[in-house]
């Protein structure tokens, strides 16, 4: 009696242990880099399995379960390219899923999940290569002022096998499907852009420096002859006249002298303007120095882009280097001397 009921214990324990899901599950996509959890479970969501296996074969044919390698769990004398990239999701449980992570495109293939040594459950893994990152809608849009520098980003992974050689950059403008090249060499971007194509750090970036409105528009970084990656440039504000220039003016004490600074359109107006004096203050400031009081005149009421300054009554003391500055990177300086006029004798005629 007691000889039957040990046996109908031990198949009642046999029928309880995990059966794994049978047949081809769908395909998974996944980019370099990227992780994925490969699907696999027990039938009876109440039974588990600490004996689940899962196997890898390149090319899987339908009924055919049988493995190249052994994934899971691990042999680190086989398999070396998954040591420490490989665990199961849920420990002690009815899931058999299997974690991969940093993917590789030499991890694309099926794999084969069971227990006990039989594999019925297979799932097909797809890793591709993501080229650049693609940038997110949204976040593509660089505003810049004229005269300053911005880096317009094109960044890819460090798993990507792009090459720098391989990555363009064009633009084109608002509205225009013509695109032309941006060249440090030649055209209106010369000697005005630079790129960032290290091999380790995958920055692919472009500096443009000296920036126009006449740089406004698309600009599309492509690599490895992927779709492009397209960042919108919008360049406003003041654009300085004759900027990066000194001009020099003499004057005698009790002249006055107009500092002409201007935008190329009157009508823009800058971000920022200061007029620094000679002693390092801004005659625009609240604070303006005591001797200035009363004797420095604006004239951007009706026209935002004249930065011009009058300034009156001039002393000796008000000689030295003006400068105007427009968003803190276009400026324009006026050398301005303020002495007696030197008065030259001249003999009569009769007396020489």
């Amino acid at each position: 009696m007691l000889l039957c009921v040990y046996l109908l214990y031990c198949l009642l324990q046999g029928n309880s242990g995990c059966a794994v899901d049978q047949g081809l599950k769908p395909d998974i996509t996944k980019s370099v880099g990227d992780s994925v959890v490969l699907p696999c479970s027990c039938k009876n969501s109440g039974n588990k399995s600490d004996t689940v296996q899962w196997g890898y074969t390149k090319s899987f044919r339908t009924g055919n379960y049988t493995p190249q390698d052994v994934v899971f769990p691990e042999d680190h004398s086989q398999n070396q390219r998954y040591r420490g990239r490989i665990q199961r999701v849920n420990l002690n449980t009815a899931d058999l899923s299997l974690n991969i992570s940093a993917l590789t495109e030499e991890d694309e293939g099926t794999y084969l999940c069971g227990v006990d040594g039989e594999f019925s459950s297979a799932v097909t893994l797809h890793v591709k290569d993501p080229g650049c990152t693609e940038l997110v809608p949204g976040k593509n849009l660089f505003p810049g002022s004229p005269g300053e520098s911005v880096l317009l980003p094109c960044p890819c992974p460090r798993y990507s096998r792009v090459q720098p050689k391989r990555v363009t950059w064009s633009f084109s403008k608002v509205c225009s499907d013509k695109e032309t090249p941006v060249s440090n060499d030649t055209g209106p971007y010369s000697r005005r852009v630079s790129t960032f194509d290290q091999v380790n750090s995958r920055n692919f970036s472009l500096l443009i420096s000296d920036l126009t409105k006449e740089d406004n528009g698309n600009y599309y970084c492509t690599v490895y002859e992927d779709n492009p990656s397209v960042v919108i440039l919008f360049v406003k504000g003041c654009a300085l006249l004759e900027n990066k220039q000194t001009v020099t003016i003499s004057r005698s004490p009790g002249d006055s002298v107009l500092l002409s600074c201007s935008c190329t359109e009157l009508q823009d107006k800058p971000e920022t303007v200061q007029w620094i004096t000679p002693h390092h203050g801004d005659l625009l400031s609240t604070e303006l120095p005591q001797r200035y009081n009363g004797r420095v005149q604006t004239f951007n009421q009706n026209s935002p882009g004249n930065l011009s300054v009058l300034i009156s009554d001039l002393t000796e003391e008000d000689g030295g280097r003006y400068s105007c500055w427009i968003n803190q990177n276009q400026y324009r300086h006026f050398s301005l001397s303020v002495r007696e006029p030197v008065e030259f004798c001249v003999r009569n005629p009769g007396e020489l």
